[in-house]
């Protein structure tokens, strides 16, 4: 079929159609040059085309002019898949969670130009109605604002970020601080929760041994679990009494600043000396042989439900051991070297001091 041939008269009034505007086919054809690059767009009637071609030349005129043609072919899901890539090469739990979900919800197929609070605010009412938890709601939500603020710093996308939680409220209460510490021993138990995790991880010792060094590890050092999985022996200084992270939480910091230096308390040195068992520090290999960390927290969780401990995660051992460490680390700023937090406020979520002990410092 043979294209019509374009006309300069506006055959619905009959009047000569503004410069830039043409009819072919019964559609309205804009063009525009803005700074070299052409712009063009197609309406059903004149008066559209004139309208869009005046709002473009009056927004040069006063410098507002925002080219959103990147915007308008770029997805939320291609956002999504960048970030994938990116910075979660360490999140495996959230790319094989998480992240699909996400990716596989409605907001995903939306693009950049289009998407708006109410497009959020619909996609955590979505979560709810699907029966998921305020904090997993949460993370998903953080984990797209996440995305979203990685395409605006690195990869030139111009938006607002719907996903903030400035913007878009999360459930209430799902931000609650948590303070799971390990309890000591009670007149109904002589031995603390502690020592009765420890016994029943140490009975496994004959198919599992390092998981009982890796949980007396993580009680004294507040490594997370990827960094201690990761953590070789080559990058353990025990002379210095130092340990390096090539794989941070944060992989920015990795890339301008190189590893990650932390010092070891004595608590935590101990543990490491233990294990070797009066040899030489080897030169290479894990120090933790535990597999991998979905494998490790399987055990982990049948290991807390035999202590009937149902109510603590591994994570949970990270508040224990930032909780330790700061009785004798009294400067926050210190502390924050030993455990790695990037801020006073994801400090405070992990420091969790028993009260009593604070009232005894004014004795």
């Amino acid at each position: 079929m043979t294209r019509g041939t374009k006309k300069d008269t506006d055959p619905q009034t009959g009047k000569p159609l503004p410069k830039g505007i043409t009819y072919r086919d019964g559609a309205y054809q804009a063009r525009a040059m803005v700074k070299g690059q052409r712009f063009t767009e197609t309406f059903t009637s004149g008066a559209l085309a004139r309208r869009w071609l005046n709002e473009l030349k009056g927004a040069v005129s006063l410098g507002q002019f925002r080219d959103t043609r990147h915007e308008q072919k770029t997805t939320i899901r291609s956002i999504l898949e960048a970030y994938r890539d990116a910075k979660m090469q360490t999140r495996e739990n959230d790319r094989k969670g998480h992240l699909p979900y996400v990716m596989d919800d409605p907001i995903s197929s939306l693009t950049v130009a289009d998407w708006k609070a109410k497009d959020v605010r619909a996609f955590r009412e979505r979560m709810k109605a699907d029966g998921y938890a305020d904090g997993t709601i949460v993370k998903r939500m953080n984990l797209l604002a996440s995305a979203v603020q990685y395409a605006i710093s690195e990869l030139d996308i111009h938006t607002e970020n719907f996903a903030s939680g400035r913007v878009v409220k999360r459930p209430e209460g799902a931000d609650k601080k948590r303070n799971r510490r390990l309890k000591p021993a009670s007149r109904d138990n002589d031995l603390d929760e502690y020592e009765h995790l420890t016994a029943i991880i140490s009975a496994k010792s004959d198919k599992f041994p390092d998981d009982i060094w890796l949980v007396r590890w993580s009680v004294e050092s507040a490594c997370r679990l990827s960094e201690s999985i990761g953590l070789a022996w080559s990058d353990v200084d025990l002379e210095n009494r130092t340990i390096r992270f090539l794989k941070t939480k944060n992989e920015k910091h990795r890339i301008e600043r190189g590893y990650e230096y932390r010092p070891i308390s004595p608590m935590a040195l101990s543990v490491l000396l233990d294990k070797l068992g009066g040899q030489s520090k080897p030169t290479s290999g894990k120090v933790f042989n535990v597999g991998t960390s979905d494998a490790f927290s399987v055990r982990f969780g049948r290991y807390t439900t035999k202590a009937k401990l149902d109510d603590l995660t591994f994570h949970d051992l990270r508040h224990e051991a930032t909780s330790r460490i700061a009785i004798v680390v009294k400067s926050p700023l210190d502390l924050m070297r030993f455990t790695g937090h990037k801020d006073i406020k994801s400090l405070n979520r992990y420091y969790q001091p028993d009260p009593h002990l604070l009232a005894k410092l004014f004795d």
